[in-house]
């Protein structure tokens, strides 16, 4: 897995911006803030907030660092007698990775930028 962690981002609060702002949890956890490039509204964090973002790229390293076994897992949906399987690795270039936290009043949708499926990669899986 090595010392890199995935990007992350946010979308600035700030009435009338709405920029995406990107972030590693090693920068996020140096300063404690975060500074939006357009409106330079400033985000700071607590520690039981970063401990949590941590955790969740801790948890997304864990599935990469699991790549190897993903084309071999999948996910199955029941639907009356009928089984459907989703490769879990498919599913995971498909579908966004979202941490909510709530902070204040406001709900907060971290997304964890997932490296889109190569094109070979996905002829494996079919």
């Amino acid at each position: 897995m090595g010392d890199s962690t995935g990007v992350m981002e946010f979308q600035c609060v700030k009435e009338g911006c709405k920029t995406m702002i990107s972030f590693t949890v090693n920068e996020m956890s140096k300063d404690k803030k975060l500074l939006c490039d357009a409106c330079k509204n400033e985000y700071s964090f607590d520690d039981k907030l970063i401990e949590n973002i941590q955790k969740f790229d801790n948890l997304i390293r864990a599935v990469k660092d699991a790549e190897d076994i993903l084309g071999s897992t999948n996910v199955a949906i029941d639907i009356e007698n009928n089984t459907i399987k989703v490769p879990y690795r498919l599913l995971l270039t498909r579908l966004s990775t979202l941490l909510t936290l709530k902070i204040g009043d406001e709900e907060l949708h971290f997304r964890f930028r997932v490296e889109p499926l190569k094109e070979n990669e996905f002829m494996v899986l079919k």
